[in-house]
């Protein structure tokens, strides 16, 4: 099993989630320009994007929060 270790961060923090910015930053590009009828449509076809972030740049991306925490 794995531990996760907790960051108690203020709400407005910069780097509360850097990896979330990675995966809209690529969502976006992937969904841009298309129309949706409905908040789960939208659901839907976001989820089934993410698959196609490569594991090398999420790796990365939480790599990267790790070193920012560890200052």
């Amino acid at each position: 099993m794995h531990e996760t270790t907790f960051v108690s961060q203020l709400p407005d923090s910069p780097d509360l989630a850097p990896a979330d910015i990675l995966l809209f930053l690529k969502q976006e590009f992937t969904l841009k320009g298309r129309c949706f009828e409905s908040v789960e449509n939208i659901q839907v076809n976001s989820l089934a994007e993410l698959p196609a972030i490569p594991q090398k740049s999420i790796q990365q991306c939480f790599q990267n929060c790790k070193k920012r925490l560890e200052y």
